[in-house]
């Protein structure tokens, strides 16, 4: 098995991601382009990020953003029916969904989507009128105003609701629901008139990344983007201040959740941030404690420790723990979570946290080390290789920092992590933990 590992990673190595023409600029209204020239396909990946976090929402408007993107989806979905000429426009966005088009994350609001490049001045040009021109609909507030508070309500039980905490517990700050999905006093009383005013003093190309990846030269792919957003008034930058850094201490949150019939805990550690050299080291911890051969589903007493009856599990299937991946954000972590019996909550959170602080102590085999590093360097070659979560993960990235020419070498970086990196870098961050759970009421 090992000799097989080292010949398939020798081989990812001999062929690493092709060299990647990347054009970087900004428009005279202040927006950020990043262009990626890919002439794998004939698609294009559209990533646009507006730099509005949650702490730009007063406290009297949480839940504005989340309030704004729904809005702004119908704005899509109607133009897009009242005009024939976007029919193939619309297939490309039925493949992503306009909901997920538009997606509002904790320090930035996104939108996202992939279309044949024929398509792409159309798909500009529509995201560029929707994100900041076109009048909100005020008859679908109400409408939008529901579907928050029942998302919100989704988000406060089981596995969602604990990865809200466990955020709290890391960054030493409220959970972020209210920011997320808003709180039911403060959506009910959020107007036509704030949604509109918030938009027009943060929704501006000051405040924007852009990426595309994809068969245009950087002529072209700056001209495109200068067609469709080139006219948009600058507007203000605002003050933008990302998550973050974690707290220096261990820190847990609990809440509790209705129709919860266990404990739902989520346990992590600060891991390094995209800007700094152990990214990478990060990407390949989370890989040995994840999947099926990772060290989580291997250990066996663990899945005992969570005592939980097996009435009602599909035979052979694993217990209900993982990893949870570890995404490009301005403080990340690697973090596990799992289900319990609430008797067993201490007793699961301690050997979870010797699962992710092991790595101090090293003791990683060579074959846990090149299996890690070549599923890393797999996953982001992957990525780098379908143009629409490339354009996500470059914009992602420049955005909190990194340079984006870098970013096609970080397949080849995990694949050449060592022991003694993992070792470092777990030192430097793994040592304080985290943890969300939500208890049974």
């Amino acid at each position: 098995m090992r000799a097989c590992v080292t010949v398939v990673l020798a081989m990812l190595l001999a062929t690493p991601v092709p060299a990647v023409q990347v054009c970087q600029t900004t428009l005279a209204n202040g927006l950020k382009l990043v262009a990626v020239e890919d002439n794998s396909s004939d698609l294009v990946g559209i990533h646009v990020a507006i730099k509005v976090s949650g702490r730009q929402e007063p406290e009297h408007l949480h839940g504005v953003r989340a309030l704004i993107q729904h809005q702004i989806s119908e704005v899509v979905r109607s133009q897009i029916a009242a005009n024939p000429a976007l029919g193939a426009l619309d297939v490309a966005l039925g493949r992503t969904g306009a909901p997920s088009l538009f997606n509002v994350e904790w320090d930035f609001v996104e939108a996202s989507v992939c279309v044949p490049t024929v398509e792409l001045p159309k798909a500009l040009e529509l995201l560029a009128e929707a994100l900041y021109v076109a009048e909100l609909p005020e008859e679908g507030l109400a409408n939008a105003k529901a579907d928050m508070l029942g998302q919100r309500d989704k988000a406060t039980t089981g596995v969602e609701g604990a990865y809200y905490l466990l955020r709290a517990a890391l960054l030493g700050r409220p959970t972020g629901l209210e920011t997320i999905y808003g709180e039911p006093t403060t959506l009910a009383n959020i107007t036509s008139e704030q949604l509109r005013a918030f938009r027009a003093w943060h929704y501006v190309p000051a405040n924007t990344c852009l990426c595309l990846v994809g068969p245009l030269s950087e002529q072209k792919a700056v001209a495109a983007v200068e067609g469709a957003f080139g006219a948009l008034p600058r507007g203000e930058a605002n003050d933008w201040e990302a998550s973050g850094p974690a707290v220096p201490y261990s820190r847990a949150r609990v809440g509790s959740g209705l129709g919860l019939g266990q404990a739902v805990m989520v346990v992590g550690v600060a891991a390094p941030p995209v800007t700094e050299p152990e990214f990478a080291a990060g990407l390949v911890a989370h890989q040995i404690l994840s999947g099926p051969n990772g060290r989580i589903q291997r250990d066996l007493a663990l899945a005992r420790s969570l005592g939980l009856t097996l009435a009602g599990r599909v035979p052979g299937a694993p217990p209900p723990i993982d990893v949870l991946p570890v995404v490009v954000e301005a403080q990340p972590y690697v973090a596990i979570w799992s289900a319990c019996d609430p008797r067993r909550v201490e007793k699961v959170r301690s050997r979870l946290v010797e699962h992710l602080q092991a790595f101090i102590e090293g003791g990683v085999s060579d074959e846990e080390l090149e299996t890690a590093r070549m599923r890393a360097a797999t996953e982001l070659a992957t990525q780098l290789h379908i143009a629409q979560t490339s354009a996500a993960l470059i914009n992602r990235c420049q955005m909190f920092g990194a340079n984006p020419e870098s970013i096609a070498n970080l397949p080849e970086a995990v694949a050449t992590v060592t022991e003694e990196q993992l070792r470092a870098m777990a030192t430097r961050w793994f040592a304080f933990d985290y943890v969300g759970v939500q208890m049974p009421e």
